[in-house]
């Protein structure tokens, strides 16, 4: 048996339905939801009619329809002339002038009134003088400069660093095509071009990507060894401080303020016997070492064993 009092068509798709409730509207939650983002973009819609509506420009007094509520200008040149009007206003009555001497015309820009700041625009910068620092030759500059030339600049920086020039450096045989060829940069290059090494990773069975996921599966690959080999929670700073922030290798100082930078001579943790050679990652087998050798040293076992407590 029905027990459904009233029959009514919903507001929403226009069907009859039976309901109990006297005021209902609409025939299910599916109709009410519907409903509802409409009546809210109506809502929205009346609400940026009220707010658009057309109004004369502050400046030029041209009629225009505002994209925000706060518009009170049809172009940004309209507002960029109230702003400077605005600000000469305030000048005039703080008594403020321009600082050109005899000049009693009121500020436009950084402490210029208008026609000193265009005349200001054109001054041409003062050039200047001064010595290179790696060949002591001199030369004539307009921004702050150290050297002479590229070269020179890297020249300097390299033997800083403690890294060969690279007009100075050997011709290396390529591992692949048997070529001799002058590295660019780095002194331990194996291949002379990228072919050369890829060709040779392929043949050798060598994987080969720079991309985030084979650096993820090293990363991990080396926490399990870690975690295989024996694990200690290890402090870099303890270890540096019980090496004295000496090289264990070259025997060289590496000093604390040029930790975490890309000198030659910045502390670095270093595996005395490699993770990759069953080495541990604990104290006695971890030691400081400056960047240069810790590169050099690679995967090769290297070093003193330290068996003190810290």
């Amino acid at each position: 048996m029905d027990d459904k009092k009233y029959t009514r068509i919903c507001k929403c798709c226009g069907i009859e339905f039976a309901t109990n409730i006297n005021r209902a509207v609409l025939c299910s939650a599916e109709c009410r939801k519907r409903q509802k983002t409409l009546d809210k973009t109506a809502r929205n819609k009346a609400k940026l009619d009220v707010f658009r509506q057309e109004k004369p420009c502050l400046v030029c007094l041209n009629v225009f329809k505002p994209i925000r509520v706060d518009s009170n200008f049809c172009s940004e040149s309209c507002r960029s002339k109230h702003t400077r009007a605005k600000r000469k206003k305030h000048n005039i009555e703080q008594n403020i002038l321009c600082k050109i001497s005899g000049c009693n015309k009121p500020v436009h820009l950084t402490g210029f009134c208008h026609a000193h700041y265009a005349a200001s625009k054109y001054i041409a910068k003062p050039v200047k003088q001064g010595n290179c620092l790696h060949c002591g030759k001199e030369f004539i500059y307009k921004k702050s400069k150290k050297f002479c030339s590229a070269k020179c600049g890297y020249t300097y920086k390299s033997r800083l660093n403690g890294v060969k020039p690279a007009h100075r450096l050997k011709e290396v045989v390529c591992k692949e095509c048997k070529c001799t060829f002058k590295p660019r940069r780095i002194e331990f290059s194996t291949f002379c071009s990228r072919d050369c090494s890829i060709s040779y990773q392929t043949k050798h069975g060598i994987k080969r990507g720079n991309s985030w996921e084979s650096q993820k599966t090293c990363s991990a690959r080396r926490k399990q060894r870690m975690k295989a080999n024996g694990f200690e929670r290890i402090n870099k700073t303890k270890v540096f401080e019980r090496d004295k922030w000496t090289c264990h290798i070259c025997g060289c100082k590496t000093p604390k303020s040029k930790r975490g930078t890309i000198e030659m001579d910045a502390p670095e943790v270093d595996h005395i016997i490699p993770l990759a050679a069953g080495g541990s990652h604990t104290y006695s087998n971890v030691a400081c070492a400056c960047k240069r050798c810790n590169i050099k040293k690679s995967t090769k076992p290297l070093g003193q064993l330290n068996f003190g407590i810290i």
